[in-house]
């Protein structure tokens, strides 16, 4: 295998440990989806199983990043930390959901808050693994020296961390810990430890992708962190991510919406709203060039949106409206995905996590995936999209992946 690059080395091992795993690697990349042409008018339609299926194990989270919509600075329980959920789902109910969709295969992400403060998360990547799932982590790292050793033993198959300053002053500053501890430091750290108990015990998982959000806080430091990637780190993939964020604007044309057509408000979009003053755009594009012309180690990933026309990184920092697509554009979330929120709450989109589908606890998750409430979310966004969705570049990654 050494004709193959170390990212996809590592999905061989994947498959060579596991060949039940297989068949969801397929689907994860070759699979295309026409369930969005379906007529979903009349009452509740039954559709194929989700590919991605994401359990938020908790909203407790022990840093306070700029950007994030549940504790940044305009975050929903940052404002409001009453509206958190108080009654998560045990252990042993997460473990008899991942019993129920097994069947179908679904990637498994586990996700926060931070993943990382439920104690028997190794457990529950075990157990997942135990059923041939495939199973990825999304985390800030800064626990993850301590539990490294765990999260590979379980069989993790990926983490995705964020890490967005080689400098601890930068990187602090987006990422900000409540105990006023040195979280670059502490991620770091985490990473190492990781990349070493993976190396030390051989079995060449999980995949470690490393994410850095581009905010003013670290628009500078781009090229830095590229080469710190290369010379210190060494992860498997690299991503540069755009940031999300919406306008007051936007938030409040999008809670009309709701209105109208759920009879129901609406705090998802609310805690993205924020502007980008101060950046240096042609010092963006220029750091940029030369990351793209150089050769890395690493997988390389930059995220914009494809459906974007005449996409800059300033027209869609500083022209959130203007930098948005004149394309019909079709979000893919409510055919491949769906969230089970701490409470047992299915939702379709994590980042409107106010239209509930139903409760795992409750109803049974294929029945709940194809209910009405499920079939109505689909009718309604195959001839609109709410105002602010046009800001998730998400949504072009997903409708790009639809018209393959």
């Amino acid at each position: 295998m050494t004709f193959l690059s170390p990212y996809y080395r590592r999905l061989a091992r994947m498959a060579f440990r596991d060949p039940l795993k297989i068949p969801t690697m397929l689907r994860l990349r070759l699979s295309k989806t026409d369930e969005w042409t379906r007529d979903f008018s009349g009452g509740p339609v039954r559709v194929s199983p989700p590919l991605i299926v994401s359990l938020r194990l908790n909203y407790g989270c022990n840093l306070r990043c700029v950007m994030c919509n549940q504790w940044g600075d305009q975050g929903l329980f940052a404002k409001d930390p009453g509206k958190i959920v108080r009654r998560e789902m045990t252990t042993e109910d997460w473990k008899a959901l991942i019993d129920e969709i097994a069947p179908f295969r679904p990637y498994v992400t586990f996700i926060g808050g931070e993943p990382l403060l439920n104690d028997d998360l190794a457990e529950l990547v075990r157990h997942a693994s135990s059923r041939h799932l495939i199973t990825s982590m999304t985390t800030n790292a800064t626990f993850l020296k301590q539990k490294a050793e765990a999260l590979v033993a379980a069989g993790l198959d990926y983490v995705h961390l964020s890490l967005d300053s080689p400098a601890p002053a930068s990187a602090d500053a987006v990422r900000k810990d409540l105990q006023g501890e040195d979280s670059q430091r502490e991620a770091v750290e985490g990473v190492r430890r990781l990349l070493d108990v993976r190396d030390r015990l051989g079995v060449g998982l999980p995949i470690v992708q490393i994410q850095t959000v581009l905010v003013q806080e670290n628009h500078r430091a781009l090229w830095d962190m590229a080469r710190f990637m290369e010379d210190d780190l060494r992860p498997d993939v690299w991503s540069l991510q755009l940031c999300v964020f919406t306008t007051p604007e936007l938030d409040a044309a999008t809670t009309k919406v709701y209105r109208r057509f759920f009879a129901q408000g609406q705090s998802g979009w609310s805690g993205f709203v924020r502007t980008f003053d101060g950046m240096d755009f042609e010092e963006v594009r220029r750091q940029m060039s030369r990351i793209l012309a150089s050769r890395w180690s690493f997988r390389l990933r930059v995220y914009k949106p494809v459906g974007m026309r005449g996409f800059s990184f300033e027209r869609y920092y500083t022209q959130p409206t203007a930098a948005t697509s004149d394309e019909k554009l079709s979000c893919m979330h409510p055919y491949v995905f769906a969230q089970v929120q701490p409470n047992g709450d299915m939702v379709f989109c994590g980042e409107q996590p106010d239209y509930r589908i139903g409760n795992v606890r409750q109803e049974r998750f294929l029945d709940l995936w194809s209910n009405l409430r499920a079939t109505q979310w689909r009718a309604f966004l195959q001839k609109r999209l709410f105002p602010a969705c046009k800001r998730c570049y998400a949504l072009h990654e997903l409708d790009h992946f639809a018209r393959k």
